[in-house]
């Protein structure tokens, strides 16, 4: 029962960004709420086609039928696209862009044959070729957001405990963007989080080496790969109750 609604939660914990998209358009516009949402829903399937178009266009789409098999290489499947991977900020992006137009242009109204071309469709018009373009440029822009991501990762690697504190800091405070895989991702699976020679084979990232040296017996100590597990980022909730049994009687005020 426990997995059956936890995949209903996952299935919007997954898709944030679509709902960034829609909320923001909504509750942005001055106007019309309802249509700027349904805006921002063909502005979102419109920004995947365009996406992957152009990737596949210019040759650029990475190699892998899942989310899995793309991981750390800056693209993802949304919707069945695969497009480049920016989190939530894309939600957060187009939602915002349509309340945009959509509180300048969805008020005029044009006569005649053009009458239908008036109020919420022109705002879909004008997002049209605006999707494109940014479409495109997220291309070649996100990935230079990417590079000053990893840019920090070497930072936080040569600089002891404060680059420990600022990865982990930056691992939970990037949370709510979706981006903070881009943070622990390469310590975690990559040869910045460190390389080991054990029982003769080399072993390359921070868990691997964790989970390698554990497994031999016995284990005298780990090594200093191990400061970037996020196996204690964990949020532990402790019931007040449950903690105050182990302290002294005369110190839980009761």
């Amino acid at each position: 029962m426990g997995k059956f609604v936890s995949s209903m939660l996952w299935a919007l914990m997954n898709h944030l960004g679509f709902l960034f998209c829609l909320g923001l358009a909504s509750g942005l516009a001055k106007t019309r709420k309802a249509e700027a949402a349904f805006v921002a829903a063909m502005t979102w399937l419109m920004y995947l086609a365009a996406n992957n178009s152009w990737l596949t266009l210019t040759h650029r789409l990475a190699t892998g039928t899942t989310n899995a098999q793309l991981y750390g290489s800056g693209q993802t499947f949304i919707f069945g696209f695969q497009v480049i991977d920016m989190g939530v900020f894309l939600g957060i992006i187009l939602g915002c862009a349509v309340a945009f137009v959509h509180n300048r242009v969805v008020g005029i109204e044009f006569r005649g044959a053009l009458s239908i071309y008036g109020n919420s469709k022109l705002v879909l018009i004008v997002m049209l070729p605006l999707v494109g373009v940014f479409a495109i440029a997220t291309v070649y822009l996100w990935p230079v957001v990417e590079l000053g991501i990893s840019a920090l990762t070497g930072f936080m690697k040569s600089f002891g405990a404060i680059g420990v504190f600022l990865y982990g800091f930056l691992n939970r405070f990037l949370i709510p963007t979706g981006l903070h895989h881009l943070i622990w991702s390469p310590f975690v699976f990559t040869s910045i989080g460190g390389q080991l020679l054990i029982d003769g084979q080399t072993v390359i990232g921070a868990k691997p080496i964790f989970l390698a040296e554990i497994a031999r017996h016995p284990v005298d100590a780990l090594s200093d790969s191990a400061r970037f597990l996020t196996y204690g980022m964990v949020k532990i909730f402790w019931h007040r109750r449950h903690g105050a049994r182990l302290l002294p009687y005369g110190e839980t005020g009761e």
